[in-house]
């Protein structure tokens, strides 16, 4: 089973996305919620996710900053950036580390 952590500043949607989806029958456990890319890292160790799904703007630590620092812990892991704003070209600097990158 992979293990997803999630990264999102607004409560509801962070909530929408834990409880919209049947993570289970993905065969996908939620370990971690999180409001913001700071708590992502001070917990990253402990939650051990294989899937980082974050947004782009977030308060303290940013989606941009998040990945770049989780990929420099663990560079296998896989991150998914989910943004509803128009941060596409932004997002897109991270090409190189072959994020999934949807709005």
């Amino acid at each position: 089973m992979y293990k997803l952590l999630v990264a999102e500043d607004v409560r509801t949607v962070r909530e929408a996305i834990v409880r919209s989806i049947d993570w289970l029958a993905l065969d996908v456990e939620v370990v971690g919620a999180l409001n913001n890319g700071e708590e992502v890292l001070k917990q990253l160790d402990a939650l051990a996710p294989h899937i980082l799904l974050t947004d782009i703007s977030m308060p303290k630590v940013n989606g941009i900053e998040l990945i770049t620092g989780v990929l420099q812990r663990y560079p296998d892991m896989k991150c998914i950036i989910l943004s509803g704003l128009n941060e596409f070209e932004y997002a897109a600097r991270l090409y190189h580390y072959k994020c999934l990158i949807t709005s």
